[in-house]
């Protein structure tokens, strides 16, 4: 992926939905690409932090990979 798509420190990005992965121990945030001439009918996919909380509850997470705002 170019450098310039990546979301770099201070940037966001809207997400419609957060992603448990048991398996891998990950949370997720899936969103639509924002850029200008991007196919917006694509989803894509983002890891946000390791999943460390005993009840496995992200609004509880305390070490996401950045600052996570829910509406």
């Amino acid at each position: 992926m170019d450098e310039r798509s990546w979301i770099n420190s201070g940037e966001w990005v809207p997400f419609d939905q957060e992603i448990k992965d048991v398996e891998n121990k990950l949370w997720w945030v899936r969103f639509k690409y924002a850029a200008k001439g991007a196919n917006q009918k694509d989803n894509f996919f983002m890891p946000i932090g390791k999943i460390t909380d005993k009840e496995e509850k992200l609004l509880k997470e305390k070490a996401l990979w950045g600052k996570l705002e829910v509406k």
